[in-house]
This record gives C-alpha cells, sequence and structure tokens, in this order.
C-alpha cells in the first residue's frame, strides 16, 4: 500500500524530472501530438453518445491564469480535469468536463486558496486555426 508521504515523494520526483525536459515545442510538433489525440480512442467527448464530438481544449481567461501564476510559490500549476457540480445529477454523456487549474505550494500541496474554473470548452469556440 501506497502512503501518501510515498505519493508526495513520486510526484516531487516526477516534477523535478520534469525540469530536464524539453517542454517547449514548435507547432509542426503541437500539429502531430494534436492531430494524433484527435483521432485517439481515448481522448475526451464533449457529449458522448450524443454528438460525439472531440474535446479540443479549453479557452483560460488570462488574468485568471495570471494571478495563479503570481500566487504560486514554487514553479508549478495543476491543471486538473473535473466535473461541473450543477451536472453530477445528470447522466454522465450529459456532465461537462472542464479543467480547474490551481496553484502548488512548495510542498508540493494545492494552493487552496487560489482555484479557478472557467474553460469554456472547444469545438464549441475553437480558435480558427486549430489543426484538423
Amino acid at each position: 500500500m501506497t502512503t501518501k508521504e510515498e505519493k508526495m515523494r513520486a510526484c516531487s520526483e516526477f516534477l523535478d524530472s520534469m525540469k530536464e525536459m524539453k517542454l517547449k515545442i514548435d507547432w509542426e510538433t503541437a500539429t502531430a501530438m494534436l492531430q494524433a489525440y484527435q483521432g485517439h480512442p481515448r481522448a475526451i467527448l464533449l457529449n458522448p453518445g450524443v454528438d460525439n464530438k472531440i474535446t479540443q481544449g479549453f479557452y483560460v481567461d488570462k488574468s485568471e491564469m495570471q494571478a495563479v501564476i503570481n500566487s504560486t510559490p514554487g514553479d508549478t500549476i495543476i491543471l486538473m480535469p473535473a466535473i461541473h457540480p450543477e451536472d453530477l445529477g445528470k447522466p454522465s454523456n450529459q456532465q461537462n468536463i472542464t479543467i480547474i487549474f490551481a496553484a502548488l505550494k512548495a510542498d508540493r500541496t494545492i494552493d487552496t486558496e487560489m482555484n479557478f474554473d472557467y474553460c469554456l470548452p472547444c469545438p464549441y469556440a475553437c480558435p480558427g486555426n486549430y489543426p484538423g
């Protein structure tokens, strides 16, 4: 059985290893990655069983993201998939998926004072140059 401390240590080690990775990619690589996702059987569907459109992204308000960045004592922000509370009583194929973004504190716990969910899903509001 994994303890909370072991999970936190593993998370910390993973985040530290990410610093060594090349995180910035060119648009050609991003396009190939996005197109691979669109054809993937585990892609997030916007309305499964209804129109089966693939969620291509989420818009985030820049000022809210900046507030999280500015409040982060460390160098990491966590993006967490979630379901809107008002959708919990609906059938799963009618529940809207969103992204909650939050700052991580230096001890790798979530800063519970700085959480945002204002993510407008794409394909309802996609940028014109989204590769498809």
